[in-house]
Protein backbone atom coordinates (compact mmCIF):
# COMPACT_ATOMS: atom_id res chain seq x y z
CA UNK A 1 0.00 0.00 0.00
CA UNK A 2 1.61 3.44 -1.10
CA UNK A 3 0.59 7.08 0.30
CA UNK A 4 -0.75 9.60 -2.42
CA UNK A 5 -2.64 12.63 -2.31
CA UNK A 6 -5.48 11.36 -0.44
CA UNK A 7 -3.09 9.74 2.16
CA UNK A 8 -2.13 11.96 5.15
CA UNK A 9 0.38 10.90 8.37
CA UNK A 10 -0.22 13.02 11.34
CA UNK A 11 1.43 12.46 14.84
CA UNK A 12 -0.47 11.17 17.34
CA UNK A 13 -1.06 12.00 21.35
CA UNK A 14 1.45 9.06 21.79
CA UNK A 15 5.30 10.07 21.06
CA UNK A 16 6.15 7.34 18.13
CA UNK A 17 2.47 6.28 17.34
CA UNK A 18 0.85 8.10 13.85
CA UNK A 19 -2.57 8.15 12.35
CA UNK A 20 -2.53 7.62 8.76
CA UNK A 21 -5.59 9.39 7.13
CA UNK A 22 -7.20 8.15 3.59
CA UNK A 23 -10.22 6.37 3.03
CA UNK A 24 -10.17 4.53 6.41
CA UNK A 25 -8.53 6.00 9.22
CA UNK A 26 -5.84 4.31 11.05
CA UNK A 27 -2.78 3.91 13.82
CA UNK A 28 0.61 3.47 12.69
CA UNK A 29 4.18 2.91 13.64
CA UNK A 30 7.49 3.69 11.52
CA UNK A 31 8.70 0.87 9.74
CA UNK A 32 12.29 -0.19 11.50
CA UNK A 33 12.49 -2.63 8.76
CA UNK A 34 11.43 -1.35 5.63
CA UNK A 35 9.83 -3.25 2.88
CA UNK A 36 9.09 -6.15 6.09
CA UNK A 37 5.60 -6.78 7.52
CA UNK A 38 5.05 -9.09 10.58
CA UNK A 39 2.03 -10.66 10.34
CA UNK A 40 0.86 -9.39 6.39
CA UNK A 41 -0.21 -6.33 7.89
CA UNK A 42 -0.68 -3.09 5.46
CA UNK A 43 2.50 -0.99 5.04
CA UNK A 44 2.15 2.53 3.85
CA UNK A 45 5.02 4.59 2.33
CA UNK A 46 4.37 8.58 2.49
CA UNK A 47 6.87 11.49 0.71
CA UNK A 48 7.98 13.45 4.01
CA UNK A 49 8.19 16.56 1.44
CA UNK A 50 12.15 16.46 0.79
CA UNK A 51 11.71 13.50 -1.62
CA UNK A 52 12.38 11.16 1.18
CA UNK A 53 10.16 8.03 1.35
CA UNK A 54 9.05 7.10 4.70
CA UNK A 55 7.49 4.01 5.10
CA UNK A 56 4.76 2.72 8.02
CA UNK A 57 3.11 -0.15 9.32
CA UNK A 58 -0.53 0.28 10.19
CA UNK A 59 -1.61 -1.28 13.64
CA UNK A 60 -4.67 -3.44 13.90
CA UNK A 61 -5.96 -2.32 17.03
CA UNK A 62 -8.07 -6.21 16.21
CA UNK A 63 -5.23 -7.97 16.51
CA UNK A 64 -2.67 -5.65 19.05
CA UNK A 65 -4.73 -5.13 22.67
CA UNK A 66 -1.58 -2.16 22.78
CA UNK A 67 -3.02 -0.52 19.82
CA UNK A 68 -6.70 -1.85 21.22
CA UNK A 69 -6.10 0.21 24.95
CA UNK A 70 -4.98 3.33 22.23
CA UNK A 71 -8.27 3.38 20.08
CA UNK A 72 -10.61 3.04 23.81
CA UNK A 73 -9.70 5.72 25.56
CA UNK A 74 4.02 4.18 25.07
CA UNK A 75 7.95 5.59 23.30
CA UNK A 76 9.66 3.36 20.77
CA UNK A 77 12.93 3.40 21.75
CA UNK A 78 14.93 1.30 25.01
CA UNK A 79 15.18 -2.29 25.28
CA UNK A 80 12.18 -5.18 24.34
CA UNK A 81 12.84 -8.96 26.64
CA UNK A 82 9.97 -11.27 24.78
CA UNK A 83 9.44 -13.93 26.64
CA UNK A 84 7.75 -16.36 24.63
CA UNK A 85 7.47 -20.48 25.82
CA UNK A 86 5.96 -22.04 23.07
CA UNK A 87 9.37 -23.07 20.66
CA UNK A 88 6.87 -22.83 17.44
CA UNK A 89 6.50 -19.44 18.38
CA UNK A 90 9.54 -18.69 19.68
CA UNK A 91 11.50 -19.55 16.10
CA UNK A 92 8.77 -16.56 14.90
CA UNK A 93 10.12 -14.37 17.70
CA UNK A 94 13.47 -15.20 16.59
CA UNK A 95 13.35 -13.87 13.21
CA UNK A 96 11.59 -10.79 14.13
CA UNK A 97 14.81 -10.15 17.05
CA UNK A 98 17.00 -10.90 13.85
CA UNK A 99 15.63 -7.49 12.00
CA UNK A 100 15.16 -5.37 15.44
CA UNK A 101 18.09 -5.03 17.65
CA UNK A 102 16.25 -3.36 20.77
CA UNK A 103 14.39 -7.22 20.80
CA UNK A 104 16.07 -9.58 23.42
CA UNK A 105 14.11 -13.36 22.39
CA UNK A 106 13.90 -15.56 25.34
CA UNK A 107 12.48 -18.69 24.73
CA UNK A 108 11.57 -20.12 28.15
CA UNK A 109 8.54 -20.28 30.76
CA UNK A 110 7.84 -16.69 32.34
CA UNK A 111 6.64 -19.03 35.44
CA UNK A 112 10.44 -19.83 36.87
CA UNK A 113 12.26 -16.14 35.80
CA UNK A 114 15.20 -17.27 37.63
CA UNK A 115 15.73 -19.57 34.16
CA UNK A 116 16.49 -15.80 32.49
CA UNK A 117 17.40 -13.69 35.65
CA UNK A 118 20.91 -13.23 34.22
CA UNK A 119 19.93 -11.96 30.70
CA UNK A 120 17.46 -9.22 32.20
CA UNK A 121 17.65 -6.32 33.58
CA UNK A 122 15.48 -3.87 35.56
CA UNK A 123 12.83 -2.79 33.87
CA UNK A 124 10.30 0.02 33.37
CA UNK A 125 7.12 -1.87 32.46
CA UNK A 126 6.09 -5.07 32.22
CA UNK A 127 3.41 -6.64 29.46
CA UNK A 128 2.15 -9.58 30.12
CA UNK A 129 -0.43 -11.54 27.53
CA UNK A 130 0.23 -14.94 28.30
CA UNK A 131 -3.62 -16.24 28.51
CA UNK A 132 -2.88 -18.82 31.27
CA UNK A 133 -5.32 -19.14 34.32
CA UNK A 134 -2.22 -18.37 36.63
CA UNK A 135 -1.45 -15.39 34.98
CA UNK A 136 -1.45 -13.04 38.11
CA UNK A 137 0.90 -15.30 39.87
CA UNK A 138 3.36 -14.93 36.46
CA UNK A 139 3.61 -11.39 36.79
CA UNK A 140 3.82 -11.03 40.03
CA UNK A 141 7.16 -13.11 40.29
CA UNK A 142 8.39 -10.95 36.97
CA UNK A 143 7.78 -8.17 38.48
CA UNK A 144 9.37 -9.04 42.20
CA UNK A 145 12.46 -9.96 39.88
CA UNK A 146 12.57 -6.80 37.18
CA UNK A 147 10.35 -4.29 38.29
CA UNK A 148 12.08 -1.27 39.25
CA UNK A 149 10.86 0.88 42.25
CA UNK A 150 7.25 2.99 40.93
CA UNK A 151 7.71 1.12 37.46
CA UNK A 152 4.04 -0.55 35.87
CA UNK A 153 2.63 -3.48 34.51
CA UNK A 154 -0.14 -4.05 32.23
CA UNK A 155 -1.56 -7.17 32.17
CA UNK A 156 -4.71 -8.66 29.34
CA UNK A 157 -6.93 -11.13 31.40
CA UNK A 158 -8.74 -12.91 29.09
CA UNK A 159 -11.68 -13.99 30.76
CA UNK A 160 -12.34 -17.55 29.02
CA UNK A 161 -8.98 -18.72 29.51
CA UNK A 162 -9.03 -18.40 33.41
CA UNK A 163 -13.10 -19.75 33.89
CA UNK A 164 -15.26 -19.49 31.13
CA UNK A 165 -18.12 -20.75 34.04
CA UNK A 166 -18.00 -17.26 35.05
CA UNK A 167 -18.91 -13.92 34.33
CA UNK A 168 -15.96 -11.92 32.79
CA UNK A 169 -16.54 -9.01 35.80
CA UNK A 170 -16.25 -11.74 38.29
CA UNK A 171 -13.06 -12.91 36.85
CA UNK A 172 -11.27 -9.60 36.29
CA UNK A 173 -12.06 -8.50 40.04
CA UNK A 174 -10.69 -11.49 41.43
CA UNK A 175 -7.85 -11.47 38.94
CA UNK A 176 -7.56 -7.43 40.63
CA UNK A 177 -7.59 -9.04 44.49
CA UNK A 178 -4.96 -11.59 43.46
CA UNK A 179 -3.10 -8.21 42.13
CA UNK A 180 -3.06 -6.57 45.11
CA UNK A 181 -2.29 -9.70 47.29
CA UNK A 182 0.85 -8.95 45.23
CA UNK A 183 1.10 -5.40 46.65
CA UNK A 184 0.56 -3.92 43.34
CA UNK A 185 -1.75 -1.08 43.05
CA UNK A 186 -4.04 -0.83 40.18
CA UNK A 187 -4.39 2.56 38.63
CA UNK A 188 -6.41 2.42 35.54
CA UNK A 189 -8.63 -0.47 34.01
CA UNK A 190 -10.37 -1.16 30.80
CA UNK A 191 -12.70 -3.56 29.41
CA UNK A 192 -12.24 -4.18 25.51
CA UNK A 193 -15.10 -6.02 23.87
CA UNK A 194 -14.84 -8.14 20.82
CA UNK A 195 -16.15 -6.36 17.49
CA UNK A 196 -16.46 -9.70 15.70
CA UNK A 197 -18.23 -12.73 16.45
CA UNK A 198 -16.61 -15.91 17.76
CA UNK A 199 -15.77 -18.60 15.28
CA UNK A 200 -15.41 -21.58 17.62
CA UNK A 201 -16.26 -25.22 18.84
CA UNK A 202 -16.42 -26.97 21.68
CA UNK A 203 -15.53 -30.77 21.62
CA UNK A 204 -14.83 -33.79 24.36
CA UNK A 205 -12.84 -37.23 24.83
CA UNK A 206 -13.02 -39.73 26.59
CA UNK A 207 -10.83 -42.65 27.85
CA UNK A 208 -11.55 -44.68 30.78
CA UNK A 209 -11.65 -41.83 33.61
CA UNK A 210 -9.64 -39.40 31.69
CA UNK A 211 -11.68 -36.29 29.90
CA UNK A 212 -10.55 -34.06 27.95
CA UNK A 213 -11.89 -30.78 26.52
CA UNK A 214 -11.51 -29.10 23.75
CA UNK A 215 -12.05 -25.39 22.28
CA UNK A 216 -11.27 -24.71 18.87
CA UNK A 217 -11.17 -21.44 17.43
CA UNK A 218 -9.80 -19.46 14.16
CA UNK A 219 -6.12 -18.51 14.56
CA UNK A 220 -2.60 -19.55 13.59
CA UNK A 221 -2.08 -23.34 14.04
CA UNK A 222 -1.52 -23.57 17.63
CA UNK A 223 -2.36 -26.35 19.73
CA UNK A 224 -2.06 -26.50 23.13
CA UNK A 225 -2.69 -29.09 26.16
CA UNK A 226 -3.18 -27.57 29.98
CA UNK A 227 -1.39 -24.48 28.43
CA UNK A 228 1.56 -26.31 27.10
CA UNK A 229 2.78 -26.66 23.62
CA UNK A 230 2.11 -30.08 22.28
CA UNK A 231 5.73 -30.75 21.23
CA UNK A 232 6.20 -30.41 25.07
CA UNK A 233 3.79 -32.93 26.61
CA UNK A 234 4.67 -36.00 28.60
CA UNK A 235 5.36 -39.24 28.48
CA UNK A 236 7.84 -38.37 24.99
CA UNK A 237 7.61 -42.15 24.46
CA UNK A 238 3.48 -41.33 23.53
CA UNK A 239 4.18 -38.08 21.96
CA UNK A 240 3.86 -39.33 18.59
CA UNK A 241 0.20 -41.05 19.60
CA UNK A 242 -0.92 -37.84 20.71
CA UNK A 243 0.51 -36.25 17.30
CA UNK A 244 -1.77 -38.72 14.87
CA UNK A 245 -4.81 -36.38 14.03
CA UNK A 246 -2.37 -34.19 12.90
CA UNK A 247 0.07 -36.59 10.69
CA UNK A 248 -3.13 -38.43 9.35
CA UNK A 249 -4.80 -35.60 7.91
CA UNK A 250 -1.63 -33.37 7.25
CA UNK A 251 -1.07 -30.34 9.30
CA UNK A 252 -2.03 -27.73 6.89
CA UNK A 253 -5.54 -28.24 8.05
CA UNK A 254 -4.79 -27.19 11.44
CA UNK A 255 -2.60 -24.21 10.15
CA UNK A 256 -5.98 -21.74 10.46
CA UNK A 257 -7.17 -22.87 14.11
CA UNK A 258 -6.22 -22.56 17.58
CA UNK A 259 -6.68 -25.56 19.69
CA UNK A 260 -6.84 -25.20 23.32
CA UNK A 261 -7.07 -28.38 25.66
CA UNK A 262 -7.53 -29.19 29.14
CA UNK A 263 -7.80 -33.06 30.58
CA UNK A 264 -7.76 -34.44 33.82
CA UNK A 265 -8.35 -37.64 35.14
CA UNK A 266 -6.68 -41.23 34.58
CA UNK A 267 -3.28 -41.87 33.35
CA UNK A 268 -0.74 -40.76 31.31
CA UNK A 269 -1.86 -43.66 28.39
CA UNK A 270 -5.92 -42.67 29.52
CA UNK A 271 -4.94 -38.95 29.15
CA UNK A 272 -3.09 -39.02 26.20
CA UNK A 273 -5.78 -41.23 23.87
CA UNK A 274 -8.56 -38.70 25.08
CA UNK A 275 -6.54 -35.48 24.10
CA UNK A 276 -6.31 -37.01 21.00
CA UNK A 277 -9.47 -37.98 20.16
CA UNK A 278 -10.60 -34.33 21.34
CA UNK A 279 -8.43 -32.89 19.03
CA UNK A 280 -9.87 -34.58 16.05
CA UNK A 281 -13.61 -34.48 17.06
CA UNK A 282 -12.15 -30.55 17.04
CA UNK A 283 -11.19 -29.99 13.86
CA UNK A 284 -14.29 -31.95 12.24
CA UNK A 285 -16.53 -29.85 14.03
CA UNK A 286 -15.09 -26.19 13.23
CA UNK A 287 -14.97 -27.78 9.39
CA UNK A 288 -18.43 -28.89 9.83
CA UNK A 289 -19.82 -25.56 11.28
CA UNK A 290 -17.20 -23.02 9.96
CA UNK A 291 -15.78 -24.47 6.62
CA UNK A 292 -17.76 -26.65 4.12
CA UNK A 293 -19.56 -30.08 4.28
CA UNK A 294 -17.40 -31.62 1.74
CA UNK A 295 -14.49 -30.79 3.90
CA UNK A 296 -16.09 -32.12 6.81
CA UNK A 297 -16.51 -35.51 5.05
CA UNK A 298 -13.18 -35.93 3.70
CA UNK A 299 -11.76 -35.02 7.52
CA UNK A 300 -14.14 -37.79 9.14
CA UNK A 301 -13.57 -40.20 6.22
CA UNK A 302 -9.64 -39.99 7.10
CA UNK A 303 -9.80 -40.51 10.51
CA UNK A 304 -12.05 -43.19 10.62
CA UNK A 305 -9.61 -44.83 7.98
CA UNK A 306 -6.99 -44.86 10.08
CA UNK A 307 -8.19 -45.05 13.83
CA UNK A 308 -12.12 -45.09 14.57
CA UNK A 309 -11.50 -44.42 17.75
CA UNK A 310 -10.41 -41.13 17.13
CA UNK A 311 -13.81 -40.00 16.44
CA UNK A 312 -15.46 -42.86 18.56
CA UNK A 313 -15.11 -43.14 22.45
CA UNK A 314 -14.51 -46.29 23.92
CA UNK A 315 -16.61 -47.40 26.31
CA UNK A 316 -14.56 -50.05 27.67
CA UNK A 317 -13.00 -49.76 31.73
CA UNK A 318 -10.00 -52.27 33.25
CA UNK A 319 -11.36 -54.22 35.56
CA UNK A 320 -9.83 -54.37 38.59
CA UNK A 321 -7.53 -56.91 40.08
CA UNK A 322 -9.21 -59.30 43.01
CA UNK A 323 -8.39 -60.85 45.98
CA UNK A 324 -7.40 -64.83 45.48
CA UNK A 325 -5.72 -64.18 41.74
CA UNK A 326 -3.13 -61.87 39.75
CA UNK A 327 -5.43 -60.20 37.85
CA UNK A 328 -9.26 -59.56 37.54
CA UNK A 329 -10.82 -63.26 36.60
CA UNK A 330 -7.75 -65.68 36.66
CA UNK A 331 -7.46 -67.49 40.31
CA UNK A 332 -3.98 -68.92 41.67
CA UNK A 333 -3.76 -72.73 40.82
CA UNK A 334 -5.10 -75.23 43.88
CA UNK A 335 -3.01 -77.76 45.35
CA UNK A 336 -3.29 -80.73 47.38
CA UNK A 337 -0.04 -81.39 48.04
Amino acid sequence: MRGGKTVIVEPHRYEGVFIVKGKEDALATKNMVVGESVYGEKRVSVDDGSGTSIEYRVWNPFRSKLAASMMAGLENDGIVYAVEFSHRSGRDLLNVAKKRPNIVPIVEDARHPHKYRMLVGMVDTIFSDVAQPDQARIVALNAHNFLKNGGHAVISIKANCIDSTAEPEAVFAGEVNKLKEEKFKPREQGIMTRQEPIQAVQTFGRKKTATAIAHCKKGRGLVKVNGRPLEHLEPQILRMKLQEPLLVVGKERFQDVDIRIRVSGGGHVAQIYAVRQALAKALVAYYHKYVDEQSKKELKDQFFAYDKSLLVADPRRTEAKKFGGPGARARYQKSYR
